[in-house]
């Protein structure tokens, strides 16, 4: 109860408008992906994966972290990475002390732990290409969604699913939001897989006539 207090607490500290609310949405234990679509077509699927480290033996995780900071992939905000490097917070010192850890805690070898409970890029998690993992029913939920909106002509489904290489039912997803102003970057640099090129996919929703001239 005093966690979900604090929440409340926290989310309304936000806004002092008479108006401000909170929303308290069911829990759904599935895996979280990003869709990004256009009114026709899926463009990608990236499975958002929370940040995390994997233990050696010998390094506390703060080292961990600093260690993982230095990938390719990985910038500061404003940068041209498609990943932002791991931040050491008030919010991961809280959820490391839930799991019995701190930042100086050494992890076992090969032990893998997540040091943050959301799988936002912005807080140094994953996008791990999926595109060609899931079900054809997924792709058909994904365009329902972004058609059901007047107008929006390019989105990023943020979509739950309890295994997404299956068909879908009513009881095996759920649908967190539709963002209308979705990052690709990280469908074109994607920490694995493939790249799938999708800032081409906009620039010829933008031009048609870049797609006709092809």
């Amino acid at each position: 109860e005093k966690e979900y207090l604090d929440a409340v607490e926290l989310a309304f500290s936000y806004s002092l408008k008479k108006s401000t609310g909170a929303i308290v949405e069911e829990m759904f234990p599935g895996q979280e992906y990003r869709v990004l679509v256009t009114r026709d077509k899926v463009l990608g699927v990236l499975k958002r994966v929370a940040a995390n480290v994997i233990g050696n033996g010998k390094d506390s995780i703060q080292k961990l972290i600093k260690q993982k900071n230095k990938e390719e992939i990985r910038g500061v905000t404003g940068s041209d990475k498609s990943h932002l490097k791991i931040r050491i917070d008030k919010k991961m010192r809280a959820f490391l002390n839930e799991q019995g850890l701190s930042v100086d805690s050494i992890l076992p070898s090969g032990k893998r732990i997540f040091i943050r409970k959301v799988s936002n890029i912005s807080q140094g998690g994953e996008a791990i290409d999926f595109t060609d993992k899931v079900h054809p029913s997924v792709r058909e939920i994904a365009l329902k969604a972004i058609r059901a909106i007047p107008g929006l002509s390019f989105a990023g489904v943020d979509f739950m699913s309890l295994d997404i290489t299956k068909k879908q039912d009513d009881s095996s997803y759920v649908i967190i939001e539709i963002n209308d102003t979705p990052g690709f970057d990280m469908h074109d640099y994607p920490y694995e897989g493939k790249n799938r090129h999708v800032a081409r996919e906009f620039l010829f929703l933008l031009f048609p006539e870049l797609e006709e001239d092809l």
